[in-house]
């Protein structure tokens, strides 16, 4: 049983990655590129809300400008790259392209910067099963710890 669940939880990592991919492809086609990026904007500072009340809950930190502004750089790394991808495709001539890559690497990052929510509610609420759920289902850690309530953990 437990090299069933090692096995699982080996598949999971490899599928993960692939099937991150194929939802962003998916939801980039069905979706306008000024819905992604606002989408993804609400992602970036919420992402950077839950670390602030992170920090100061369970971390016992101030405020940290230096964390403020690496937030604020990834962000404006990010919308460099889209702004580029964007530019040099519709100057090539394909514009439907552009739109869809645009979308498929924004979906990449709002994946992401939900991991990193749910981790930080995590910690803020180490109760919450919901939370709990949502984010060990996301970083597939759910085959770990089915294996840690089935106590095959032990060898």
């Amino acid at each position: 049983m437990e090299q069933l669940f090692d096995f699982m939880s080996r598949v999971a990592e490899i599928i993960k990655p692939v099937f991150v991919a194929l939802m962003a492809m998916f939801l980039s086609v069905i979706c306008p590129v000024e819905q992604a990026l606002y989408i993804l904007l609400f992602a970036a500072c919420f992402n950077w809300f839950t670390g602030l009340v992170t920090d100061i809950h369970v971390n016992k930190a101030q405020f940290s400008l230096k964390k403020a502004f690496d937030a604020i750089s990834q962000l404006m790394w990010y919308s460099v790259v889209v702004v580029f991808v964007n530019f040099a495709l519709v100057r090539m001539g394909d514009r439907v392209a552009a739109d869809q890559i645009v979308k498929w690497i924004t979906y990449i990052v709002i994946y992401f910067y939900m991991v990193n929510i749910l981790r930080n509610t995590s910690l803020v609420f180490p109760g919450n099963k919901a939370v709990a759920l949502m984010y060990e289902v996301l970083t597939t850690q759910i085959f770990l710890k089915l294996k840690e309530m089935l106590n095959l953990n032990k060898k």
